[in-house]
């Protein structure tokens, strides 16, 4: 058998290249069909999500709280564990200006 690899090894290799280039050709070429409605399906995308937000609204608008909870010790014990975030400066205060011409703390421009 090792004699007939050995003989034959161009055909063999050369048959080897045909089938993985039919098969790379089959995966790439002929399963991938553009759809007719491509521009519309976006369109139709949107539009489910459109109707998913209506719906969330309509269900928001029939929530009915009753107005006498809020006057109740329990509500009135509820505490507010967020924070204030703390005020820092981000950047410069004009960042249009050119570097090394924008105003100090104090409003001065130093050169």
């Amino acid at each position: 058998m090792w004699d007939v690899i050995k003989k034959n090894k161009f055909s063999i290799g050369l048959l080897v290249i045909i089938i993985i280039g039919a098969v790379v050709y089959s995966i790439f070429f002929l399963g991938a069909e553009a759809p007719s409605d491509s521009a519309d399906q976006p369109v139709v995308q949107n539009a489910r999500v459109g109707e998913e937000i209506f719906q969330l609204v309509e269900r928001l608008e029939r929530i009915d709280l009753e107005p006498t909870i809020f006057g109740r010790a329990a509500f009135a014990s509820l505490r507010d564990f967020g924070y204030a975030p703390r005020q820092r400066n981000v950047s410069r205060p004009d960042p249009f200006a050119p570097i090394g011409n924008a105003p100090s703390d104090d409003g001065v421009v130093r050169q």
